[in-house]
């Protein structure tokens, strides 16, 4: 049994990341205890002097303190694993959105930032697309937020079954979102903008006492070609005004359109 807790606190220390300190600590402490249980071993003899009074109390509270220690191992490990999964459960939900389950916009401009970063090293090509709900306000106002609610979901559900493995796909706020499309040009990002165009207005994203409801959406393409002087923040921050502004005049060509950024 305090072998095996030996065992246990060891296979601790790869989990721990604060306290690795306190299980190696802990480790030796528990093998120094276990070397120490056995030397009443030495005293075995043909009279069984082993049995004397002293050794077999000894003995006993040895049996006893190692159940002791094996189970509260056992304990700590269960604990751990509770907490490891609260942890991965807080780290992911710090990362996307409550609602609709894409990136927040936090995680999807640090995405951005990162490859805007390999873009420069590699000299590649990065694309942006973003959109958002035509009149959205429209649906909140005649259906409720509930069902707004439903489509902010079916549309990001939509999206993700759409793209690239490797594109992300993030939520700015309201009813717009970002997609981030790596190594892609101007008209690979642009015929997929318009394949979720298309695919979004042709399909039912809720219904509302039977009836369907039907939404459009603006998109608008930026893409990073030659790396500059500026930093990694500075072209984000420029790339996502692109689209916005491609976006914008989408919405006043009359909406449910693509437009592509000028080049700077």
């Amino acid at each position: 049994l305090q072998l095996a807790a030996v065992i246990l606190s060891l296979s601790l220390i790869s989990r721990l990341r604060f306290e690795r300190t306190a299980a190696v600590l802990l480790a030796a402490g528990l093998a120094l205890m276990a070397i120490r249980r056995l030397i009443p071993f030495q005293h075995v003899a043909p009279d069984f002097a082993f049995l004397d009074s002293d050794h077999l109390i000894d003995s006993v509270l040895s049996v006893v303190i190692s159940a002791l220690l094996f189970l509260g191992l056992l304990g700590i490990r269960k604990s751990m694993s509770r907490l490891e999964r609260y942890t991965d459960l807080i780290e992911s939900r710090s990362r996307t959105d409550y609602l609709t389950g894409a990136w927040n916009r936090l995680e999807i401009e640090r995405r951005i930032e990162l490859e805007i970063g390999r873009s420069k090293r590699y000299v590649s090509p990065v694309a942006l697309v973003l959109f958002d709900i035509d009149q959205f306000k429209r649906v909140n106002d005649s259906y409720g937020h509930e069902i707004g609610d439903q489509v902010l979901k079916s549309l990001v559900s939509f999206c993700q079954a759409n793209i690239r493995e490797f594109d992300a796909l993030g939520r700015l706020g309201g009813e717009e979102f970002l997609i981030l499309m790596p190594n892609t040009d101007e008209g690979a990002a642009f015929s997929a903008a318009e394949r979720l165009r298309e695919g979004v207005a042709h399909r039912v994203c809720a219904t509302h006492r039977g009836a369907p409801i039907r939404i459009t959406i603006s998109l608008g393409v930026s893409v990073l070609h030659a790396p500059t002087d500026a930093d990694t923040y500075q072209e984000m921050k420029r790339l996502i005004n692109q689209s916005d502004q491609a976006m914008y005049q989408a919405k006043q060509g009359g909406r449910n359109q693509t437009r592509l950024a000028a080049a700077p």
